[in-house]
């Protein structure tokens, strides 16, 4: 998988999704996702942190009324894979948006089980950045194994619950980007 696509109509609802995106989610702990399933459904449900989706919003409106095709670097881990990606975004006839997750680079790493949404969570909850997938720990963020390192979780049964947001550094870089698409 290289680049994969899925496509929103005026109303920001699921119109399409390509087999690259099926099969990526079906081998990233979504083995149950089909088509059936997701089209006709709003982008947001797929979009977690209040913070992440506002930025969806802006950047979709971006594209619909200036045309202008964003770029955005984003992180799409897995428990075994680094994944530095991009989100390219698209105006389609009909007030319609079409998205293009590239992948830039892959690396492999030591199985990070707080990454395994399939895993059952405790009722502590661990702050991640949507976009670059550092945690949330103290006042710093820190990659996956350093956060797991830090709060010791390499010896617990039960990982804590993650909850989506974005760090200072994305959203510094976001808030960059959607500047400088609207001043154009």
């Amino acid at each position: 998988m290289n680049a994969y696509r899925y496509s929103v109509d005026q109303q920001d609802r699921l119109t399409s999704v390509d087999d690259a995106w099926l099969a990526f989610a079906q081998t990233n702990d979504a083995p149950c996702i089909s088509r059936d399933s997701v089209i006709g459904r709003p982008l947001f449900d797929f979009i977690d942190g209040q913070e992440s989706r506002e930025i969806y919003r802006e950047l979709l409106s971006i594209v619909r009324h200036t045309g202008k095709q964003p770029s955005i670097p984003f992180r799409c881990d897995s428990p075994d894979k680094r994944r530095y990606m991009e989100l390219h975004m698209t105006r389609q006839p009909g007030d319609h948006v079409e998205f293009e997750g590239k992948l830039i680079h892959e690396e492999r790493r030591p199985r990070a089980e707080l990454l395994d949404t399939n895993r059952p969570t405790s009722e502590y909850e661990l702050t991640i950045c949507s976009w670059c997938k550092r945690f949330g720990v103290d006042d710093a963020w820190l990659e996956v194994e350093d956060a797991m390192r830090e709060l010791d979780l390499f010896g617990w049964a039960v990982m804590p619950r993650l909850r989506n947001d974005v760090c200072d550094r994305c959203s510094v870089m976001l808030q960059r980007e959607i500047s400088a698409l609207s001043s154009e």
